[in-house]
């Protein structure tokens, strides 16, 4: 579901993505969606940002601080994993989403951590 929203909001941007489209990205009816995110938008934002960040660690971070696998695999491997979050290029950035408009104010510091 978080991934499903996270593709939403990359394409959309924060402001720009609509309940509807979130809903019919999760395959939820709105009531569903903001049962599981009752502070709405909002909550399933900061809820994508925290995905994010576990991803960030798990993918980049501990790869990067794996001493069991040679300096240049770790780098390789993390520069594999990025370059396929952000499909080779063909995706946007998804802090950048976040970033821009109203998103910045009400993220700021999850995204500056």
């Amino acid at each position: 579901m978080l991934t499903n929203l996270t593709e939403v909001f990359r394409r959309r941007g924060y402001e720009g993505a609509s309940l509807a489209e979130l809903a019919e990205a999760t395959g939820l009816k709105k009531a569903s969606l903001y049962h599981r995110f009752p502070g709405g938008k909002q909550e399933m934002a900061e809820a994508v940002l925290s995905h994010l960040d576990k991803w960030v660690e798990q993918h980049i971070f501990s790869i990067l601080l794996d001493e069991n696998l040679a300096l240049e695999q770790r780098l390789k491997n993390s520069l594999n994993n990025i370059k396929s979050f952000y499909d080779n290029g063909g995706q946007a950035c998804i802090f950048r989403a976040f970033s821009m408009q109203a998103g910045l104010e009400l993220f700021e510091q999850q995204i500056n951590k």
